[in-house]
């Protein structure tokens, strides 16, 4: 169960979807070990590798409400309050946090419409200079009637051009109608078990304007991107995770 938690390849609708497997595993008949007075030591295992912040609100109230959680409210309390504190926060204040930075902050490819998404660009050392690569992900509207949002994330870890030899990341809106999308944005770097780098912003995004550069060039130099054993990448691949959120 350990090894499965940690793994952050995971595809899955939400994380959800392992709380509720997870406290099915807990609860099965044949392993009464797991359960009651004596639980205790494999929760505190366990609870950290549950990636609570990215449960929703309505999620998380759910999970407040198990008997489980109520039966071992002080193992529980801790985990579910940051992820409350995630939500909280806007996302400038989640740069450089300590709080915000472990692995319980990595996030598993869920297959849900939401406003986060996991991508990564495999063996970065072969790609070919001034390559783009370009992810494509859906949000909720922050207008009525709901509908998806479509974006396009498009990476150029190895230059854009000749005349820009940066490590570039923009952001491209698509089908804009009348209303315009104000989103705050978050762009991080991480590996197998914490945040390494972030940038956030605010953009408006328009008929005309439906693009933007992330300037995550001012956080990361492409020297160091593109170093012998980089820091920034794990086994030669670079993970990466944008977040978005509606603004007034």
């Amino acid at each position: 169960m350990t090894e499965f938690l940690k793994c952050n390849e995971l595809v899955l609708p939400n994380e959800f979807k392992i709380w509720e497997a997870v406290h099915k595993w807990l609860q099965a008949p044949s392993h009464p070990e797991r359960r009651g007075n004596t639980a205790a030591p494999l929760l505190a295992h366990i609870l950290p590798l549950i990636r609570f912040p990215f449960m929703t609100a309505d999620e998380l109230s759910t999970v407040e409400r198990s008997p489980l959680v109520e039966q071992h409210s002080k193992l529980f309390q801790p985990q579910i309050l940051l992820a409350y504190k995630f939500h909280a926060h806007p996302l400038v204040s989640r740069v450089g946090s300590k709080d915000f930075a472990g692995t319980q902050f990595l996030l598993r490819n869920y297959t849900d419409i939401r406003w986060d998404k996991r991508v990564t660009i495999f063996d970065l050392p072969t790609a070919e200079k001034y390559t783009e690569f370009t992810f494509k992900l859906q949000t909720r509207s922050s207008t009525f009637p709901l509908q998806p949002w479509d974006w396009e994330l498009k990476v150029h870890p190895k230059g854009f051009s000749s005349a820009n030899e940066e490590f570039r990341c923009v952001l491209s809106s698509s089908v804009i109608l009348d209303q315009a999308r104000s989103v705050e944005y978050l762009l991080t770097i991480v590996d197998d078990r914490k945040v390494l780098r972030s940038i956030a912003g605010k953009k408006n995004f328009t008929k005309t304007r439906y693009s933007t550069d992330l300037e995550m060039d001012k956080r990361v130099g492409i020297e160091e991107l593109l170093a012998e054993n980089s820091p920034l990448l794990v086994n030669g691949h670079l993970h990466m995770q944008l977040t978005l959120r509606p603004i007034d």
